[in-house]
């Protein structure tokens, strides 16, 4: 097939989440396609969540990191907004690694082992 111009609107990546005692584990999301002006504006707004002191962090950027992940797969609970903010609370970098996949598959880098 030839390269497509129009992209799809969501695409599977995964995030390592490290699990205390564990290690990282792989977290797969489906995440939705943001245009390059829309990411670069939603990687800007990352810097500013920890500046509204009213909401509790996780809550901050479970709403954030809810315009780019549309679910999972292969997780014990089904997706949603709660089940979302609960596993940024209980996994402190949680939030950090899933963004960072998310513009890992867009670039299209590379992770190593």
């Amino acid at each position: 097939m030839s390269f497509k111009v129009k992209v799809n609107p969501t695409f599977v990546g995964e995030a390592k989440i490290h699990v205390p005692g564990e290690g990282p584990k792989p977290l797969k999301l489906v995440f939705k396609h943001k245009r390059s002006e829309a990411a670069a504006e939603f990687y800007q707004r990352a810097a500013e969540l920890s500046l509204d002191v009213a909401r509790p962090i996780s809550e901050q950027y479970a709403s954030h990191l809810l315009e780019i992940v549309e679910g999972w797969c292969d997780v014990d609970m089904e997706f949603s907004a709660e089940a979302f903010a609960e596993l940024l609370a209980n996994y402190a970098f949680a939030a950090q690694a899933i963004q960072e996949a998310y513009f890992e598959e867009l670039a299209g880098a590379r992770r190593g082992n």
